[in-house]
């Protein structure tokens, strides 16, 4: 994995383009694929001084360098009009 003597880590083959999948937890803890606009599963509620619900998400990716990858989301809630970028 990525450390100073290894500053790089390729998953899949360098020369080949990117690919990236979105997933999201499903409540059967299965990945669902998500695109840009899809609607997601809440998996849960959690109870931290209040009762929260809970979306889990992830990416797959294939041919990328993954040392200091970042993800940047956004989340839209269409109920309340309100979005959160993280």
């Amino acid at each position: 994995m990525c450390t100073a003597d290894n500053p790089s880590f390729v998953v899949g083959d360098s020369a080949s383009d990117p690919q990236i999948q979105l997933t999201a937890l499903q409540v059967d803890n299965s990945a669902l694929k998500i695109n840009d606009g899809d609607k997601v599963p809440l998996v849960g509620r959690v109870s931290q001084g209040g009762v929260s619900t809970l979306l889990v998400f992830g990416v797959r990716v294939l041919n990328m360098d993954i040392c200091g990858a970042t993800l940047d989301t956004s989340l839209r809630d269409e109920i309340q009009s309100t979005a959160s970028d993280r």
